[in-house]
């Protein structure tokens, strides 16, 4: 498709006629008579129209496979996409107010702080993690992968353009302990800045302490949907499960403890 491409239209609206041009995505509208009124009406209609695809520009993924490789970076543009590790790294190195948030909420889940270390004399630099209880300072890419892999998530769900961001397993190779506490930042990065998260996990820690943020008045249920997914022949079927306010759910976590429960029959003796 090409997307340089406008078609042009005439239409009325609200006793106003104007002209609408649309190249499949965007749309542009002018009046046919330039007055300052009807100057107006044309951005208030051609904000309501281009709400969906701006709503969708807004939309962040945050791929399964992410993380760092790179023991050295270089500086690189950073495109509107925000996609590659080396944007990601770069725009790290450039921005030291984003740096400062991301190692904010880095250092509140794993106990690390994110550092930029540049090469003197040359363009190239590193991402390092600081532990502060001990003071030893290790290349991002020489971490465990938990944390390595919560900088790039972070520097995703952080962007400011992106105000809805979708997550596949963010609890990928990280403790429980460092799962619940993910839970509560991506709980207070949504409060603070009025961002909204899409998550599938297969994790129960990261069910539990969503559930536990509920119970103690952190979230309301209000603000959380939860969708227990499962496949039934060709179909995917998407069921909602309730939760209250003492953050039970509704039928509880039944596809993550039946196997918990089969073992504990084994043990106790209790198997047919």
């Amino acid at each position: 498709y090409s997307a340089n491409t406008w078609k042009k239209t005439e239409v009325t609206w609200q006793g106003t006629l104007y002209t609408v041009s649309w190249n499949g995505v965007r749309i542009q509208i002018a009046p046919k008579e330039e007055q300052s009124s009807d100057v107006e009406g044309a951005r208030k209609l051609a904000e309501y129209l281009n709400f969906p695809p701006e709503e969708a520009r807004r939309v962040e993924m945050v791929p399964l496979k992410r993380g760092f490789s790179k023991p050295i970076y270089e500086v690189v543009p950073v495109t509107p996409l925000f996609v590659t590790e080396d944007e990601i790294a770069s725009k790290l190195a450039e921005d030291k107010y984003f740096r400062g948030k991301l190692s904010h909420w880095l250092e509140r889940i794993s106990g690390r702080e994110l550092s930029v270390n540049f090469v003197p004399s040359q363009i190239t630099f590193s991402l390092d993690a600081y532990e502060r209880e001990t003071g030893m300072v290790t290349e991002l890419v020489n971490e465990g992968f938990g944390v390595n892999q919560l900088v790039f998530l972070l520097a995703k769900c952080l962007r400011p353009e992106a105000k809805t961001i979708c997550i596949e397993e963010p609890e990928i190779h990280l403790h429980p302990s460092s799962i619940r506490r993910l839970v509560e930042v991506l709980a207070e990065i949504s409060r603070e800045e009025g961002k909204k998260f899409v998550i599938s996990t297969h994790s129960e820690p990261l069910i539990l302490s969503l559930s536990a943020l509920v119970a103690k008045g952190a979230l309301k249920p209000s603000e959380v949907a939860i969708y227990f997914v499962e496949k039934e022949g060709k179909r995917t079927k998407l069921t909602p499960q309730k939760m209250n306010e003492k953050g039970q759910i509704e039928g509880g976590l039944r596809s993550f403890v039946e196997a918990e429960l089969e073992d504990l029959k084994v043990f106790l003796g209790l198997e047919e």
